[in-house]
């Protein structure tokens, strides 16, 4: 599938997804029922090619501020909220939104570059 990535910042995010860390440093994620462009995708298959810097963190409401964690499992809990992209040099800034165990929670990393795909 070949798009701007940027419609991805634009759709509208409440979904289910999925994620593998892959053995090339880079992350996979399936998303479930996204729309882009008003077509509705059951499965989109999102790769971020080459990952550095990876870091999540949650609100912490009590103490009003951002708070590191380090869940590799589930950073932002099974649905992506928000979703935001954007050029960096010659890198991609990925950050995600979700809702996690501990609270609202962001999940982000810099990108070499990201492909899209419908998976089979």
């Amino acid at each position: 599938m070949n798009f701007n990535y940027k419609k991805l910042q634009r759709s509208e995010w409440n979904n289910l997804f999925t994620s593998e860390y892959k053995n090339d440093n880079s992350i996979q994620i399936i998303v479930f029922g996204l729309i882009i462009d008003d077509v509705k995708f059951d499965k989109l298959q999102i790769s971020f090619i080459n990952i550095k810097d990876e870091w999540s963190a949650y609100w912490d409401d009590y103490n009003n501020k951002w708070k590191d964690h380090s869940d590799e499992i589930s950073p932002i809990g099974d649905t992506i909220k928000n979703f935001n992209i954007k050029k960096a040099g010659d890198k991609i800034t990925v950050s995600i939104g979700g809702n996690h165990i501990l609270g609202f929670s962001r999940w982000g990393f810099y990108s070499e570059r990201i492909e899209v795909k419908i998976p089979s």
